[in-house]
């Protein structure tokens, strides 16, 4: 079976509210001090902070709080984000998920009613393979019998399904990379309609969702990588 080399990796989550936080336009240095507190641990000055404006549409407006490497978390006033890039262990990913469950607590504790609509997490990697190419790997898996124009050098998998261990539904894309040469494209994004999720469970749920959707296929991450 071979296996995935990560070279390039990202982890984004995406949590939407069920309603824009009305109370906290206008309110810079209110969210600025609470999101200080809210990641205190993480020794946080101003210098760790940005702000994104644009007049004309409040929706653009953010707020940014640089975590170093466990990268960073932004507020809108109808969504939060949270951003990591090219991880190395597993540290990374339970700091970065620590992220998360902190501004979750600080949302509820900030905004009278506070709810939210739906949650995401997704991710994605370039990685090379321990052997052969994309296009033998990509080639060998069963195909759909849709007809290809030129030559046929693997067409990849896009898949979804729901997924009731997580409680979630799942998108997979496994396909050639445009970024590592002969390498494979994953991007697995998890959507969850929920008002609250276990942030910590799902991640280590969705790791083993993931290690089996891609050993199905043939593939396996190599064991000193990180994934989610």
């Amino acid at each position: 079976m071979p296996k995935l080399l990560v070279q390039q990796v990202s982890l984004d989550y995406y949590g939407f509210f069920r309603a824009p936080a009305y109370d906290l336009m206008g309110e810079g240095p209110k969210i600025m001090g609470g999101l200080a507190r809210a990641f205190s641990s993480h020794n946080i000055g101003l210098g760790n902070f940005r702000t994104e404006v644009d007049v004309t549409d409040p929706s653009a407006n953010a707020i940014v709080v640089t975590l170093g490497r466990f990268g960073i978390y932004r507020f809108k006033f109808d969504q939060v984000q949270a951003s990591l890039r090219n991880f190395t262990d597993d540290s990374d990913i339970a700091g970065f998920i620590s992220v998360v469950e902190k501004g979750d607590a600080w949302l509820r504790s900030s905004i009278e009613n506070f709810a939210f609509r739906s949650h995401a997490f997704i991710y994605s990697s370039h990685s090379a393979l321990s052997e052969g190419t994309s296009q033998s790997f990509l080639l060998g898996l069963p195909r759909r019998p849709t007809p290809v124009i030129g030559k046929d050098l693997g067409s990849g998998i896009l898949e979804t399904w729901d997924e009731p261990d997580l409680g979630a539904r799942v998108h997979l894309t496994v396909g050639h990379s445009l970024v590592q040469t002969d390498g494979i494209y994953i991007n697995y994004m998890l959507i969850f309609e929920h008002e609250q999720i276990d942030y910590a469970g799902t991640a280590s749920k969705s790791r083993a969702v993931l290690d089996q959707a891609l050993g199905s296929l043939g593939l396996a991450f190599w064991e000193s990588e990180s994934t989610v």
